[in-house]
């Protein structure tokens, strides 16, 4: 029984240190913030589409402008198979990249930071207008693609 106790001791810990503790004390500097509200003043939620990571700001364009996108805080359980859904009826039309070097998370590099790959390809194979930058926040515009 103490080796039970200690490894739900240990499980708990681990949930906190890589799940929990981003959940709790988000942080979004001042120009995610800032590149945030250009989204709700200038993006139409019926018409846009943005492909962004999970873990950066850009998972926060949802709840601060009302917008759908490829990656949003969730589960990735419970995220993958509705933004299969909704990517399989819409079409990306922005770009939401961090510069993740400036960004750095509490809990450092995870696995999901390789999310960038897909989005650097759509911008290479594209040709994307760089509508907004401030900070680590680059937002293009792309011709409606798939991601």
């Amino acid at each position: 029984m103490p080796d039970a106790a200690a490894l739900l001791a240990l499980a708990g810990w681990h949930h906190y240190r890589f799940y929990q503790k981003t959940a709790f004390r988000p942080e979004i500097t001042a120009d995610e913030w800032r590149a945030l509200c250009w989204a709700r003043e200038n993006l139409n939620p019926a018409a846009d589409f943005v492909a962004t990571m999970y873990g950066t700001s850009g998972a926060y364009l949802p709840g601060v402008a009302g917008l759908p996108v490829t990656r949003w805080h969730a589960h990735p359980v419970d995220q993958l198979p509705a933004a299969q859904r909704q990517a399989a009826t819409r079409r990306i039309t922005h770009v939401w990249l961090i510069d993740r070097e400036a960004v750095q998370s509490p809990i450092g590099r995870r696995d999901y930071d390789t999310e960038v790959l897909p989005l650097q390809a759509l911008l290479a194979e594209r040709s994307p207008v760089e509508v907004f930058v401030a900070g680590p926040v680059h937002v293009y515009r792309v011709p409606a693609a798939r991601l």
